[in-house]
């Protein structure tokens, strides 16, 4: 008995719809079982990724939530993120830690110690390294002072004079079309410092978030050797 031969057109229907199984398959997966650990170092080295770089990326994706930044008139000004680790950092860890802290934000900073308790700090920018029953914890926080500044300046500046001339226009005996004109300088000059804020804000804030990344994948690394 001869052996099945396969056109070319359906060697084509073959490996399309293997492909489609395939993918059912993992979809079904994901949304009853998951996937270990192992199992996603072993689909990253297939795909030239080692498993080191595996395991820390699941380590970060398994990090709490970042907390609620801070905000000004429901405008996001800052960014913050926290990082567990599973160990605590030795004293001379510490110490790197600062160093590295300096490069990343060429800054000098201030560095305090009370008790368990270690922060380093550059104006609204703060570093803060808590002990937890696993380890330690470290807090990054930080807010763009000038653009709240701006945008609180520019919004109240804004809404008083759009009040004025809104009170001035329908209050009898009011002071008139000259009152409200001279409203209308004020009201730009709070549109100008809002936006001026404002537009402050999107690239300082994914920079921050980058270099906070940067270094909670740093501690990742380091607490991961020892």
């Amino acid at each position: 008995m001869s052996e099945r031969r396969f056109s070319d057109d359906e060697v084509a229907r073959i490996f399309a719809k293997a492909t489609e199984v395939q993918r059912e398959q993992s979809t079904s997966l994901s949304r009853s079982e998951g996937m270990s650990l192992e199992e996603l170092q072993t689909i990253g080295r297939e795909a030239g990724i080692s498993p080191e770089m595996v395991a820390q990326a699941a380590r970060l994706v398994d990090q709490p939530p970042p907390p609620t930044p801070p905000t000004v008139l429901g405008i996001t000004i800052g960014v913050a993120r926290t990082v567990e680790l599973d160990r605590k950092l030795s004293d001379e860890e510490w110490d790197q830690l600062v160093v590295l802290l300096r490069e990343t934000f060429e800054a000098r900073g201030k560095v305090e110690v009370q008790g368990s308790f270690r922060q380093w700090t550059n104006s609204n920018l703060q570093v803060l390294l808590e002990p937890t029953p696993k380890g330690h914890r470290v807090r990054f926080k930080t807010v763009r002072g000038d653009a709240r500044g701006l945008v609180s300046a520019g919004v109240s500046m804004v809404a008083v004079s759009s009040l004025l001339a809104f009170i001035s226009a329908i209050m009898p005996g009011s002071q008139g079309p000259e009152f409200i004109a001279g409203l209308v300088p004020v009201g730009i000059i709070g549109t100008a410092l809002t936006i001026s804020g404002l537009t402050r804000l999107p690239s300082w804030r994914s920079k921050r978030e980058k270099q906070f990344e940067a270094i909670a994948s740093h501690l990742l690394r380091l607490t991961d050797r020892k």
